[in-house]
């Protein structure tokens, strides 16, 4: 039988719901994290390929459908809610996933690098004999689906010292997106490059971070090594732009401190304008050579004049509008 991760996953909520449902009485928060939880699960496992997973993931959907209802009333107030705060969500979900692959990848180094324990007990010779045996280089793999098309291939590399001790030399990496015909995107990043699996995750994808001292980071595609891996580009701040000034001098109301937190990240800040009465939702994020890049809803670029046209919205009532989502959002978070 085929393991079942999303299963385990959901069986972790209810059990502590159980646990507490004498204790406690269930409300609007209780709901809204269980809602939360449920759609990081979905969005966690999304591009599994394992049947029973794919099964318990379409019960987890009409479970979220459920939850939806109970939560936003059927009016507009309503639907914008659900729009706004799903957006919202779905941004601190990637995260906190991303902090569970690495724990997750972590964890599978360590019990693949006990190969060494049995070497110590054998007597010296034997230890010498064995180490001749075992490769100079072996790599620990792993994969992460960041979006429905994208899918990053990372390989930890490790190799022996001079006192035949696996030390990790770098790390290998492949990006592709499955609706492209295309040959994978490649790079290895050594020590000097100072990141961490969730930063070499948002570079491979084609995103700049920002690092220290205000200098910013990206992947060059037109630069490559002579095994074909793509070289890291670095924008110093003297050559680069002033990602506080563009965001204050921004043409829409946003939350300056939260845009910038999200940028620097290289994780795309979402937003939303009214226009003739609709609501279209956007999203920024950053390009080390050229700024501050404005992306519509499907994720495709769109020139910045695209918001500055006349609003059909009172601004005050706008403000109002996005203050109580945030303050709904904001609610705090139950530990399972």
């Amino acid at each position: 039988m085929e393991k079942d991760r999303v299963y385990k996953d959901v069986l972790r909520w209810e059990t502590s719901e159980k646990e507490r449902e004498s204790l406690f009485k269930k409300g609007p928060n209780f709901y809204y994290q269980k809602l939360y939880y449920l759609e990081k699960v979905k969005q966690k496992y999304s591009r599994t390929e394992n049947l029973a997973e794919i099964m318990t993931l379409n019960m987890v959907s009409d479970k979220i459908d459920e939850l939806k209802k109970l939560i936003y009333p059927s009016t507009v107030w309503g639907w914008l809610s659900k729009g706004l705060e799903g957006l919202m969500r779905r941004e601190d979900q990637r995260k906190e996933i991303r902090k569970e692959l690495l724990a997750e990848h972590q964890q599978e180094i360590q019990s693949k690098m006990d190969i060494s324990s049995p070497v110590k007990r054998m007597p010296r010779r034997a230890q010498k004999e064995t180490a001749k045996e075992t490769p100079r280089k072996i790599e620990v793999s792993d994969t992460y689906h960041t979006l429905d098309q994208e899918t990053i291939n990372l390989y930890t590399v490790y190799e022996k010292d001079e006192q035949e001790k696996y030390v990790k030399s770098g790390v290998r990496a492949e990006y592709f997106r499955k609706d492209r015909d295309e040959l994978p995107v490649r790079a290895f990043f050594g020590p000097e490059a100072a990141l961490n699996t969730m930063e070499i995750q948002t570079i491979m994808a084609g995103k700049s971070i920002e690092r220290y001292g205000g200098s910013w980071m990206k992947l060059d595609l037109n630069d490559k090594d002579a095994d074909g891996n793509c070289k890291l580009k670095v924008v110093p701040l003297e050559q680069g732009f002033s990602l506080k000034d563009a965001l204050e001098k921004f043409p829409v109301k946003i939350d300056v401190e939260k845009a910038s937190k999200f940028l620097r990240q290289g994780i795309n800040y979402p937003f939303f304008k009214i226009e003739e009465g609709v609501v279209k939702n956007y999203s920024l994020s950053v390009d080390a050579d050229k700024g501050l890049q404005l992306m519509d809803y499907t994720g495709k670029k769109t020139p910045m004049s695209t918001l500055t046209k006349d609003k059909t919205i009172d601004d005050a009532k706008l403000s109002a509008a996005v203050e109580k989502v945030l303050e709904h959002k904001n609610v705090r978070k139950l530990t399972v």
